[in-house]
């Protein structure tokens, strides 16, 4: 049952997205119908065979979760793409290198997810192995005390960039469409966006090669989600094969968050974005730790 409902997770809106670019000719509301299928799973998934029992959400928190999932992941996302790739393909065209990779869309869709999914392994890795900016951006989405859909959606404001830079950087390189972007952009969502749903889902002997929410708990756990982490991988997690951060799929226990914050992590939209400040990051751990610790 976890295992089908994992490659339902997964096979159901790639298919969709598939169809519907087919039979409509639109990568764009391939993408609408393909993540608005995804999320709706994950919300059954999570209603009917949840992981861990969990408080509601209240309004102005559901506010602050729908604004992150709307602007920052998608309209940030898919603008740093296309301003990332609008730059590479500018500075080629300086250089007089015209080169476009020859390939059907859905060819290019893979190769964009594929490449681009391997550069932000080391982005996604240098995040928690540094105490600079970029854990202090990554670290609104580490804040998390619990799986869900809605929960999975907090991020810095600067955290799509970070992510999706590597996306514009490749297509515009390789001289990908806008089809081809766009599918390859909703493929990799497809994948990250069910990681964090609060439900029983595997992947079987997938989660070797696919990235999903039974091995990213371990990537959540309050003992591992500053400093040497595992399974950094976004998509494939082979690529925490290959560098030796992977971590079995096995069942977790474990606490979600990051210390020494716990619950005092702001929850405000202004306050959250404020963390990538060192001196906000900085006086918030020093009010946290207490005096033992601070010699």
């Amino acid at each position: 049952m976890q295992t089908a409902l994992g490659l339902t997770l997964l096979a159901a809106p790639l298919l969709v997205l598939f169809a519907v670019e087919r039979f409509a000719g639109s990568a764009v509301f391939g993408a609408v119908a393909a993540l608005s299928l995804s999320s709706t799973i994950q919300l059954v998934g999570e209603r009917l065979w949840p992981a861990r029992p969990l408080a509601p959400h209240a309004g102005p928190q559901l506010a602050v979760e729908a604004f992150q999932g709307l602007v920052y992941g998608m309209l940030v996302g898919v603008g740093t793409i296309f301003a990332g790739a609008a730059l590479v393909s500018a500075a080629k065209r300086a250089l007089g290198f015209s080169f476009a990779l020859e390939l059907p869309l859905w060819g290019q869709a893979l190769v964009l997810v594929v490449v681009a999914d391997f550069l932000d392994y080391f982005r996604h890795r240098h995040e928690h192995e540094s105490d600079g900016l970029f854990w202090r951006v990554h670290s609104v989405h580490h804040s998390i005390r619990e799986f869900s859909l809605l929960a999975g959606l907090a991020v810095h404001p600067l955290e799509p960039v970070f992510t999706f830079i590597s996306y514009g950087f490749v297509a515009g390189l390789l001289g990908l469409s806008t089809q081809a972007t766009i599918a390859g952009f909703t493929i990799a969502m497809i994948a990250m966006g069910a990681q964090h749903a609060n439900t029983f889902s595997r992947l079987g002997w997938l989660s070797n090669v696919i990235a999903h929410i039974d091995g990213h708990r371990w990537h959540h756990d309050m003992a591992l989600s500053s400093g040497r982490n595992v399974n950094y991988a976004n998509v494939f997690s082979v690529w925490d094969r290959l560098w030796g951060t992977f971590q079995p799929a096995e069942p977790f226990d474990g606490e979600y968050g990051i210390e020494p914050f716990r619950d005092a992590y702001p929850k405000d939209l202004v306050g959250q974005a404020r963390m990538a400040l060192p001196s906000d990051y900085a006086r918030r751990v020093r009010a946290l730790v207490g005096p033992r610790d601070r010699v």
